[in-house]
């Protein structure tokens, strides 16, 4: 219901429009996917609240991760830009958030290549999470070469990492 009332409050529906409450309103009915990218979608554009990317993207993967699919439109374009230009500085979690958004196709349309190409500049910078995902392409060979040794390898510096899934 919370979530309903969100929308009627965010598009002016019988209701005053009124971003703020409709805020309010997804945030009452947390661990709903659909509320969870409403806030997402929010954070992303400023509406309601100050915009802030990096709580849109944490908002985002919690929904993605409890079913939530993204609109067939592109309303994440801002939100994609910001993780490219922070990318192009070199920053790791950009990076591995633009091999994640290419590999999963949730906010482009799927590119395992892409995926591969920003997911690798990751793990030389720390990322433990991106250098699990790099024996993976390795493991499988899905974009390189098949190569069990690299694999491990990968794989083991996440696990010394502390990466509990590489473990």
């Amino acid at each position: 219901a919370g979530t309903q009332l969100g929308i009627m409050y965010e598009g002016g529906l019988s209701v005053p429009k009124d971003c703020g409450r409709a805020m309010e309103l997804d945030r009452a009915a947390e661990g709903d996917p659909n509320a969870l990218l409403r806030q997402a979608l929010m954070y992303s554009s400023g509406l309601g609240v100050e915009r802030d990317y990096l709580k849109a993207h944490e908002l985002l993967t919690v929904a993605w991760g409890r079913g939530a699919r993204m609109p067939g439109n592109e309303v994440f374009t801002d939100m994609f830009n910001w993780y490219l230009e922070q990318a192009q500085t070199g920053e790791v979690q950009a990076l591995y958030n633009m091999g994640y958004v290419y590999d999963c196709g949730r906010i482009t349309p799927q590119n395992q290549e892409a995926a591969f190409k920003w997911n690798d500049q990751a793990p030389s910078k720390g990322h433990m999470q991106a250098q699990n995902n790099e024996g993976l392409y390795y493991r499988y060979g899905s974009v390189v070469e098949k190569n069990a040794a690299e694999a491990v390898v990968c794989t083991v510096k996440a696990a010394l990492q502390g990466f509990d899934e590489a473990q």
